[in-house]
């Protein structure tokens, strides 16, 4: 945990410059369908790994009626993280303790916190046309959109992590039960992980502690190493 905290501070930080400005919501239907690429034998490694890792934390699930309280974009060239642009975000409305507990981010924290407008010139300018990479990337993405960050302008790609995860690590198989009448989990089975959350994956290939989840910056981190592990699984050696 100390080692993997360490690293993360060692990624050069860039400087967030807060601009107020008003920043018109987009709707969510207008994001249209995003299409996630696939990593295949076929793809080229270094071209691959370079790519802005996201990682947002949010007071619930829906980006309709939850808003953003801290976002985080790690730059990676040829996989390796080189600039870091992390902030935490106001809300309009208090934390739950749930949030709280779940994230150590409080209702101190975030009173002199920028709004995510003041920000989005800098984020928008660090993301810049690069590939987009997240764990679970549909729930980042609804929520920046959401907040104006219209990423769509530009031509990309987007890399779901967990979707590229779930070809790599098998998880238990189920088996149907005929006394409780229902489907169980079937350890005895050959499987690689228990679930696919990111915590347990990055347990899997020893990235980190659990007690360092739940941070954008820390998850962003996670995000692209976990990729990266995945994507030596995928593409040959020799790519």
């Amino acid at each position: 945990s100390a080692d993997y905290a360490k690293r993360l501070r060692s990624i050069p930080a860039v400087q967030v410059n807060i601009a107020e400005r008003e920043c018109p919501k987009l709707l969510l239907s207008d994001m249209g369908e995003i299409k996630y690429s696939r990593v295949t034998s076929k793809s080229n490694y270094l071209r691959t790994g370079t790519f802005v890792s996201i990682d947002v934390e949010t007071t619930g699930l829906h980006a309709g009626r939850n808003e953003l309280i801290e976002v985080a974009a790690i730059r990676f060239e040829e996989w390796e993280p080189v600039a870091i642009l992390q902030s935490l975000v106001k809300p309009k409305k208090p934390l739950s303790d749930e949030i709280m507990k779940l994230t150590g981010i409080t209702n101190d924290m975030l009173a002199e916190a920028p709004s995510f407008s003041s920000i989005l010139g800098d984020l928008e300018a660090f993301v810049g046309d690069l590939n987009i990479v997240g764990y679970n990337l549909p729930f980042d993405l609804s929520f920046l959109y959401k907040n104006g960050f219209d990423f769509t302008a530009k031509t990309r790609k987007y890399f779901d992590v967990l979707e590229i995860v779930r070809t790599v690590l098998k998880k238990p198989k189920k088996k149907w039960d005929k006394e409780l009448e229902s489907y169980e989990i079937n350890y005895d089975s050959e499987f690689d992980v228990y679930d696919h959350k990111l915590t347990t994956v990055c347990s899997y290939y020893g990235i980190r502690e659990e007690e360092d989840a739940h941070r954008a910056a820390s998850d962003a981190l996670a995000t692209g190493i976990v990729f990266k592990c995945v994507a030596q699984e995928k593409i040959p050696n020799d790519t």
